[in-house]
């Protein structure tokens, strides 16, 4: 059977109802012919489209790409395709496009006519923008990430909080494009700058207060500021400050300090500009906390266990440091004591007797000693006392007085095993050759057997 040949198609209704908008632009700008699916795209009637400038129908930027980029690119390669365009629609929406346009030569070579073809891009720019919104919270999080990591870093090399809160300060500006950071943190006398720069006049800014008052975050920009104050106001203005984020550190549900960034100009903050500075807060926290446990071991590791004085490496170490920052004639001296008669306490009442005697010796030791010097036991029944900026008369005058407390009677302990101490002191000034913490306790520990030889409870200097 023979199949009957296929209609003549109308070009008419192909042209009508193609798959996208049609326009034919004469050399003028002007649209001479268009079809229904344009129409419909735009919202348009057909009078309302032909025989007007095609550019009407373009957005400014749209207007700006055909005339900078589109047209010279048509005249050097005679199409353009896939060029993305915004067409204004009836309703005054706008709609992106893509658009395939084509020269129309005529036969001198001059261009009489365009021909373009418009598709609606809206779907496929719902999809780009999400697809940019996407990427952009995947650069956001990956921008945070990158600086908590980095922050933890710094944070982990911080041996002080002093250390720590210059570390914060300096992640905060990278983290929040803040034009300077403080770290404030709370003390008996109140708060004070532990790291960072405070450039507004802290007098006229009880921002840190408040937060630390209330725990909660503040932010200050041109509109909270006036309502505040026009002192607040004004001392913003001298320190160019346009606005500014507060967050409190907590430590165990008790605020410890704040963290405030400042910028330069107004700004808008969202959850997640607060939510970072409140992260890096959180880490360096963790930091106090550890920094504080590892000062707690160090000076647990440097102290006697007994009596709670400091041990003889942490004698030496001061004494070391001492002796290489004194200053050209300063004076430095070592009481080095041995107590008198503390064999026979532990032999006839026992090492807990002897352990409390040694505590009470310390206990005075300290109270004589005063805040200005150092005392430690350097081992058994021997304790060091070190001053600096004494006068040797000073430190002699010293090491009478704890002679005296130390015969003082001691309770629990009977007269017939009184205790009393043997005291050698050892001068800078007294040493022969280089000047070294060992030689020093070397010194004093021979004045000390000197006081012993020449009948104990006695003080004896080198």
């Amino acid at each position: 059977m023979t199949a009957s040949p296929l209609p003549e198609p109308d070009w008419r209704e192909l042209y009508d109802q193609a798959a996208c908008g049609l326009l034919l632009i004469d050399p003028t700008g002007v649209i001479v012919r268009t079809n229904s699916v344009f129409c419909r795209l735009t919202g348009f009637d057909n009078d309302q489209v032909v025989g007007k400038p095609f550019r009407r129908f373009l957005t400014t930027g749209a207007q700006l790409f055909l005339e900078t980029r589109l047209m010279p690119v048509l005249g050097l390669a005679g199409d353009a395709i896939e060029a993305a365009l915004d067409l204004h629609r009836s309703d005054g929406s706008v709609m992106p496009t893509l658009v395939n346009v084509v020269r129309a030569l005529s036969p001198t070579g001059s261009v009489d006519y365009l021909h373009v073809a418009v598709f609606d891009a809206t779907t496929r720019h719902s999809y780009e923008h999400d697809l940019l919104l996407a990427r952009r919270a995947a650069e956001s999080s990956e921008f945070r990430v990158r600086v908590l990591q980095d922050a933890s870093d710094a944070f982990a090399k911080c041996r002080s909080e002093e250390e720590l809160a210059e570390a914060l300060a300096a992640a905060a500006c990278t983290a929040s494009a803040a034009f300077a950071a403080a770290v404030m943190l709370i003390t008996p006398d109140g708060l004070r700058l532990a790291g960072g720069v405070h450039p507004v006049d802290v007098a006229a800014w009880p921002i840190e207060r408040e937060v630390a008052a209330s725990a909660a975050q503040v932010v200050i920009n041109g509109t909270t500021t006036h309502s505040r104050s026009e002192e607040l106001a004004r001392a913003m203005r001298e320190a160019r400050v346009a606005s500014a984020t507060v967050v409190p550190l907590s430590l165990e549900g008790r605020v410890i300090g704040t963290l405030t960034c400042f910028f330069g100009r107004d700004r808008l903050f969202d959850e997640a500009d607060l939510e970072l500075q409140a992260a890096l807060g959180r880490q360096a926290v963790e930091t106090v906390t550890r920094i504080g446990l590892q000062r707690a071991l160090e000076d647990q590791a440097r102290r006697d266990p007994l009596t709670g004085l400091a041990n003889r490496a942490r004698l030496q170490g001061h004494l070391e440091d001492l002796i290489e920052r004194r200053a050209e004639a300063a004076p430095i001296s070592v009481v080095f004591l041995d107590l008198d008669g503390f064999k026979l306490v532990n032999d006839q009442l026992g090492h807990l007797a002897g352990d409390s005697v040694l505590r009470e010796v310390a206990a005075r030791l300290s109270q004589m000693a005063g805040p200005g010097h150092l005392v430690g036991r350097f081992g058994g029944d021997e304790f060091v006392v070190v001053c600096e900026q004494t006068h040797p008369s000073e430190v002699l005058e010293l090491a009478e007085r704890i002679r005296q407390s130390i015969a003082e009677e001691i309770s629990g302990i009977p007269k017939s095993l009184s205790v009393t101490a043997s005291i050698g002191i050892a001068a800078v000034a007294a040493a022969v050759g280089p000047i070294t913490a060992d030689r020093l306790f070397t010194a004093a520990d021979a004045a000390m057997y000197r006081a012993k030889e020449q009948g104990k409870d006695r003080v004896a200097s080198v």
